[in-house]
């Protein structure tokens, strides 16, 4: 009983952080403060993957996103920077934004609260990080392609805009 207490408290702990800096991520005023506290969202997923028995995607949390995608989000930070004081967003485009999430949120909560969750934890059935990078390896190996043409495409407009800026 004791295990299963602190597995609840650790959800609880994770789920709170990773919330909380989901909420630091869009209320930053810098932009390279946002990143970080993407970072975090991140390793506090990771950690959520951890307690529901699935150290293979905590694992590629980390690494792909924490890692790759993070340092390529930081990049693009450092080599497009700009000063852009005085911007604000205005009151309209706030709440229209806060609307539009609280729909798309609606949304995707139906088929969640739809379903008939079972009350027992599932305990898992074979070498489930094999059957993964098997998957991975065969049969989405084109997909996982592309999204790292995308990255390196994403990467190299940010090295061109920003040296662009420079010279002119």
């Amino acid at each position: 009983m004791r295990k299963v207490a602190g597995d609840i408290i650790a959800f609880y702990v994770l789920a709170f952080l990773a919330i909380a800096a989901s909420i630091m991520v869009m209320e930053a005023q810098d932009i390279f403060h946002g990143a970080l506290y993407l970072a975090l969202v991140f390793a506090s997923v990771a950690g959520l993957f951890i307690l529901l028995t699935a150290e293979f995607l905590a694992a590629i949390q980390i690494l792909v996103y924490a890692g790759a995608v993070l340092v390529l989000i930081l990049f693009a930070i450092v080599f497009t920077r700009r000063d852009r004081k005085g911007e604000e967003v205005s009151r309209g485009h706030m709440i229209a934004g806060v609307l539009l999430v609280a729909g798309l949120v609606a949304l995707l909560l139906q088929p969640l609260l739809r379903v008939p969750w079972p009350a027992s934890l599932i305990e898992p059935s074979g070498p489930n990080t094999y059957s993964v990078g098997l998957s991975l390896f065969t049969d989405y190996v084109i997909p996982f392609e592309i999204v790292s043409l995308a990255l390196l495409a994403a990467l190299i407009g940010a090295v061109y805009l920003s040296k662009r800026e420079v010279g002119s």
